[in-house]
């Protein structure tokens, strides 16, 4: 039979392997650390249509799935999705966006 003080740190163990292994992903942000940070050029200005950003982020497949703006217009800007679009994609659990490369 198991001793109470042997499950007491069998649980103990279980809990802090657990809490190892969880560790925390930083949030997708522009100029922020880790492997989720969004790189923008120096010098390259956001639209105005992006500002707030955080509400922009939020809400702008409001503007794709009502017709207002097309996702062509995005990759004006955002032509290499996974270095940026991709990152709060996979942080959030949304669809990857895919870019069909021009074949010559």
């Amino acid at each position: 039979m198991i001793s109470r003080s042997s499950l007491c740190a069998a649980i103990i163990f279980f809990m802090l392997i657990t809490a190892a292994a969880c560790s925390r992903v930083e949030k997708p942000a522009v100029g922020g650390k880790g492997p989720l940070s969004l790189q923008v050029a120096e010098g390259l200005a956001s639209p105005n249509y992006h500002k707030p950003a955080d509400i922009w982020m939020a809400a702008h497949m409001d503007q794709l799935n009502s017709g207002r703006m097309k996702q062509q217009e995005c990759l004006g800007c955002h032509s290499e999705p996974d270095n940026f679009c991709n990152k709060c994609h996979l942080y959030i659990g949304a669809k990857k966006i895919i870019v069909q490369k021009a074949v010559l």
